[in-house]
């Protein structure tokens, strides 16, 4: 399973002016991550109903969306980004359980 980084339209507050956004880690099998990255598949949804999506990692609270890197959902997805990545560097539980339950008895 892989982790993506995608993001969604958010309602803004009242009396404001701008485009809010949302941004979530899911996680995907290995296949339709490779799909992801070609641009050839989306998630319909920020949820884990959505058609592909495991499980939803983590979500971000609504964002600013400006026009420079320093505003709030640039930020956010930056942040997403490094999570998403040293979630896939991490490795698989059963197979570092698997190499410690290994080892030959002395």
């Amino acid at each position: 399973m892989v982790a993506i980084v995608t993001h969604a339209s958010a309602p803004k507050p009242a009396r404001s002016y701008g485009r809010y956004r949302y941004c979530a880690v899911l996680d995907v099998p290995y296949w339709l991550a490779s799909e992801f990255e070609a641009g050839r598949w989306a998630p319909t949804m920020i949820s884990a109903r959505a058609r592909g999506v495991y499980r939803v990692l983590r979500t971000y609270r609504r964002a600013f969306e400006g026009s420079t890197d320093r505003c709030a959902f640039a930020i956010q997805l930056r942040e997403a980004h490094a999570w998403a990545l040293a979630f896939n560097s991490a490795g698989d539980q059963a197979e570092a359980e698997q190499l410690i339950g290994a080892g030959g008895s002395a």
